[in-house]
């Protein structure tokens, strides 16, 4: 049991139905809850990923770290095409050599062009989607 601040022991499960009615998600956008579930499902968004690729790759929500090795020839790495405001992702290029990382807006500008590429190794570009200009940029 977990002593809540209404001065009485509570149940888990009416714990979770107190915090599972309104979930406030970042864009503030304010949906309903009924199931820990739909819980899951809505705040996955916030758990964020390492990955590691020596191949072309199409971005999800929550990868925050992406390490694209391009020893084998140029790569893309292609962003969502339905990003949500602050969404971020770090992306690297690690190799040595003349191969290119292109990191690709995917219907939309990342600084005012369609693509931005990675020439030398460790060179690194956070990117953060600006949902009220509907572009990503680079900080």
């Amino acid at each position: 049991m977990i002593l809540f601040p209404f001065l009485r022991q509570n149940t888990l499960e009416e714990i979770i139905g107190w915090i599972s009615r309104v979930v406030q998600l970042r864009q503030r956008d304010i949906i309903e809850i009924d199931t820990l579930q739909q819980l899951n499902s809505y705040t996955s968004g916030f758990r964020r990923e390492t990955i590691t690729t020596t191949a072309n790759y199409s971005i999800g929500i929550d990868d925050l770290y992406i390490d694209v090795n391009a020893a084998g020839g140029d790569r893309t790495v292609t962003l969502s095409n339905a990003p949500i405001d602050g969404q971020t992702h770090i992306i690297a290029r690690t190799n040595v050599g003349g191969n290119k990382v292109t990191i690709n807006g995917n219907g939309k500008n990342i600084n005012g062009v369609a693509t931005v590429v990675l020439n030398g190794q460790y060179q690194v570009r956070h990117i953060v989607y600006m949902g009220g200009s509907g572009e990503w940029r680079i900080m």
